[in-house]
């Protein structure tokens, strides 16, 4: 899912992209040399192109989540970028740049090929390698003690566990799977330390309340109840499902090394999608719309 470099935290399908594009680079290189063409430049320019198209086309799908904020277009670090829309444009691009330029078709044509062959390869076993994990982690959380944090739906999850183990002893522990019972779940992996989680909680929140069908579930990781309803009181917010990882569990069970960290899980218990990084508006909405496709 991720990996760190030191303090650096990175996911795989953003590694991935990065690995092809540098192979694909290598490789206009060297052929560019043997043609006597600037096939090098020609592909920094078509990655360029594509991204921009990518990102066009992800705004205008999601344009509504854009209305509020415009500004918010040119911030990319909600990576919201549309793969079909950087594969037209930039297949566009490509045509029109080939068109110019015969000594620059074979060494520019191998070197997107060869790009675009390692991204297929690679995200290829990744997607089989991840197909044993794609359920909801067998892992318990803490459900808080402090009233100011439990609220009636932790609760009621916490009465549910306790009747359907009455030989068992009572425990503030839960299950993930038994808090999302059956139902889409939005799992968000967050800290009060961390800028990113801090700033997309309002986007949660505000789709917690619009989507009432799906289970929004925020575990936090390894801090104190205190820290935790302080940062929630002051900046107004109401989670219905906030719990507690003292010790990182489901990260570690997960693979996830940064934060925040979010996983979308369909009603099946099966994971639709993964973000790493923060969210924005649209790009929620575009993980949401994943668990609700058949």
């Amino acid at each position: 899912m991720s990996f760190s470099i030191g303090p650096l935290a990175l996911s795989i399908q953003i590694f991935i992209v990065m690995i092809a594009v540098v192979v694909a680079w290598f490789v206009a290189v060297v052929l560019g040399r043997l043609h006597r063409a600037p096939a090098a430049d020609a592909l920094f320019s078509l990655v360029l192109v594509a991204l921009v198209g990518a990102r066009l086309v992800f705004v205008a799908r999601y344009w509504p989540s854009f209305v509020e904020s415009p500004l918010s277009i040119i911030d990319i670090r909600d990576a919201g970028f549309d793969i079909w829309g950087a594969l037209v444009v930039g297949a566009l691009w490509l045509a029109w740049r080939l068109s110019k330029d015969a000594a620059m078709r074979k060494p520019l044509l191998i070197s997107v090929a060869t790009g675009l062959g390692v991204w297929g390869i690679t995200t290829a076993m990744l997607s089989m390698a991840e197909q044993q994990g794609r359920e909801i982690p067998m892992v318990e959380l803490r459900v808080p003690q402090h009233q100011g944090l439990r609220t009636e739906a932790m609760q009621a999850v916490l009465d549910a566990k306790q009747a359907n183990e009455m030989a068992q002893p009572v425990t503030d522990a839960v299950g993930l799977r038994d808090i999302a019972a059956g139902q889409g779940t939005i799992v968000n992996i967050w800290a009060t330390w961390c800028p990113p989680c801090r700033r997309e909680m309002p986007v949660l929140e505000k789709a917690q309340n619009k989507h009432e069908n799906l289970r929004f579930v925020f575990v936090n990781q390894g801090e104190g109840e205190g820290k935790i309803r302080s940062f929630l009181q002051g900046e107004g917010l109401f989670l219905d499902h906030v719990y507690l990882d003292p010790h990182g569990s489901l990260s570690a069970a997960l693979g996830a090394h940064g934060l925040p960290t979010t996983l979308f899980y369909n009603a099946e218990g099966q994971l639709v999608d993964v973000r790493m990084g923060e969210l924005s508006a649209a790009t929620l909405q575009r993980s949401i719309e994943f668990i609700n496709t058949p």
